[in-house]
Parts: structure tokens; C-alpha cells; sequence
């Protein structure tokens, strides 16, 4: 089995007739058409999906392909190495959307959620706060505060030479206590396996997705005491990073439709 994250930017309609890949609602589904078409043994697998909400933080080495806000993030299995001959993977995607892809391969990471000290309980939203794309998230929550709908935080990781993918670690162990305190979990955490796909040449590491209840929960785990402690081996550990906030798409429906089709 082979995965691969996908960052699509969805292109407007050309002329008058709607394009079933000019709208999220729209594009998976298609997605899935192509697919069906394959045997079933060969058939790709959505695993994950979100809908862009708000850049948080655009890589240092600023590139088209990754510091723009995109639509919808990916991650698709695929049921064989994507660089055997003769694999299965549907060259579709580039063909209707912008797109920015990589191979990984999922590498589960126990994320601890014993409570932080501190008042949990606050609904306040603090301002003028100095951590780096605080202003972001904090513009991102007062445009659309969606309280109870989660969010999924895209990070994309470029390790500091040597000792960063330790530092790494030790920072997701040093902030599990402040953010477990507000429900955070990883969704995802995978290494990246091949920049080849890469269009521009850009090098990432690792791909970690971590989930919040929502935008509130968000905030006050990473202004907690606790987490802005470990955010400092965070910067430690990275030559670069990109961070987009996403809403993750419910693929419960979407199941329902493969099945039906099956």
C-alpha cells in the first residue's frame, strides 16, 4: 500500500457549462467516479480529507506551490507502490486543478493528554499575542468562529539538519499536556517518502495533521503556559515549516457512495 498528500487548488469554471472540479462538493465525488472505473483491487482509498479555512504559517522559502491558501488537502491509498511499473495511480488530478503532491507513509504517534495546569475553562479569545501566526488564527476565528465544528492543522515539517527530527519529538512530547487539555489529538503523522512529485523542488520531512474540536480549543492550547514553553523546541527543530488550517470533510457519505457503487 502506498499514500500520498495532496494540496488542490480548485480552478473557476472555463466558459458556461460547470465543471465538476471547480467546487469541493463536486470535486470528490468525481474523484471517486474515476476510480470506480478501475477492478476493485485496484481502486484508490480516501483516507483523510479537509477543506481549506486559513495559511497560518507559509514556509520561509516562499514558493507558489505551498504558500498560497488552498482548497482541499488529500491523503489517498493507493493499493500498490506508486514506482512499480505499471501502477495504478489516475494522473487526473493535474489535469483540472493546481496541485501539490508527495508520497508518505503513515507512522502513528502517541500523543499523551494528561491536563495541563492552568484555567481551562475561559472563553475569552486574548489578543495582540506573540506567537508566531497567533494573528492569523485569531483573524481566522473571529471571521468564522464555527463554534463546535473542528479543525485540522495541517503541518507540513522540514527538519533541521541532524538533531531536528529529535528535538521534534520532544517538543510533541513537551506540548501533549497543554493541548491534550483541550481535546487535541494527531490525525495523522507520517514521514514523506519521495519529493519527487514535488512541483518547484520543495524538501519536506514529515506530515502531521493534529485535530482540535474547534477553533476555541485551538486557541488556548497554544497560548497555554505549557505549550508556549515547548513551542521554543519547536523552532528548534525546523529549518521550515507550512501550516494551513483545514476543516475536515465528514467522508462518511462518501463511503456510502462507493459502496453504493460497488
Amino acid at each position: 500500500m502506498t499514500q500520498e498528500f495532496y494540496l488542490l487548488k480548485l480552478r473557476p469554471p472555463s466558459g458556461c457549462s460547470p465543471s465538476p472540479w471547480s467546487s469541493i462538493a463536486s470535486c470528490i465525488p468525481s474523484l471517486i467516479a474515476i476510480w470506480q472505473r478501475l477492478p476493485k483491487a485496484q481502486q484508490p482509498r480516501l483516507v483523510w480529507a479537509g477543506q481549506g479555512e486559513a495559511l497560518i504559517a507559509p514556509p520561509a522559502r516562499l514558493e507558489p506551490t505551498t504558500s498560497q491558501l488552498w482548497d482541499l488537502a488529500l491523503i489517498v491509498q493507493y493499493p500498490q507502490d506508486l514506482r512499480e511499473p505499471g501502477n495504478t495511480r489516475v494522473e487526473i488530478l493535474g489535469q483540472f486543478v493546481d496541485e501539490f503532491h508527495t508520497e508518505i507513509e503513515n507512522t502513528p504517534t502517541d500523543f499523551h493528554t494528561k491536563a495541563a495546569s492552568g484555567n481551562l475553562g475561559s472563553t475569552d479569545v486574548p489578543r495582540s499575542h506573540s506567537l508566531p501566526g497567533y494573528d492569523r488564527i485569531e483573524k481566522m476565528y473571529q471571521q468564522s468562529p464555527k463554534p463546535g465544528t473542528p479543525v485540522h492543522m495541517i503541518n507540513l515539517l522540514h527538519f533541521a539538519p541532524n538533531t531536528g527530527k529529535q528535538h521534534y519529538k520532544q517538543y510533541l512530547e513537551a506540548c501533549a499536556p497543554a493541548l491534550g487539555a483541550f481535546g487535541a489529538k494527531i490525525a495523522y503523522h507520517g514521514n514523506i517518502l519521495a519529493n519527487d512529485h514535488v512541483q518547484g523542488g520543495k524538501q519536506w520531512d514529515s506530515l502531521l495533521i493534529g485535530a482540535y474540536p474547534d477553533k476555541l480549543a485551538l486557541i488556548h492550547g497554544v497560548i497555554h503556559p505549557s505549550y508556549l514553553e515547548a513551542f521554543m523546541m519547536r523552532e528548534k527543530a525546523l529549518a521550515d515549516t507550512m501550516l494551513l488550517a483545514t476543516i475536515p470533510v465528514d467522508l462518511t457519505s462518501y463511503d456510502a457512495l462507493v459502496h453504493a457503487k460497488l
